[in-house]
């Protein structure tokens, strides 16, 4: 989360996947602290493949709106698009402006061809 000036609050989780994000209530730290105005570089990807069976921080594959529930939990799970949509949804909603970052897919091809 970006603010203009000195005193701009950082909430960023390492290693974090978008579900996971949600998840362990750092999304929620976020939107707590948004006011109209804000800018809020979301930034994810890298961390957020693999299979919903086999990874607790994989999303559901697909685009779409698909959800389904962690057996055993309350968990919702999305496609990783639609995590994106919940906090562009969620920033948009608090007046502030969402800034999408991503890696490139050259930046991909680099990274995993070596």
């Amino acid at each position: 989360m970006a603010s203009h000036g000195p005193d701009s609050p950082t909430r960023q989780g390492c290693a974090r996947s978008a579900r996971t994000y949600i998840r362990e209530e750092w999304w929620n730290s976020v939107v707590e602290l948004l006011k109209p105005g804000d800018e809020v570089v979301i930034e994810f990807g890298h961390n957020d493949g693999g299979s919903p069976d086999t990874d607790d921080r994989a999303p559901l594959p697909g685009a779409g709106n698909e959800t389904a529930t962690v057996n055993g939990t309350d968990e919702v799970l999305k496609t990783f698009p639609g995590y994106i949509r919940t906090f562009v949804a969620n920033v948009t909603t608090a007046g502030a402006t969402p800034i999408l970052s991503s890696q490139t897919q050259p930046a991909l091809e680099q990274l995993y061809n070596r």
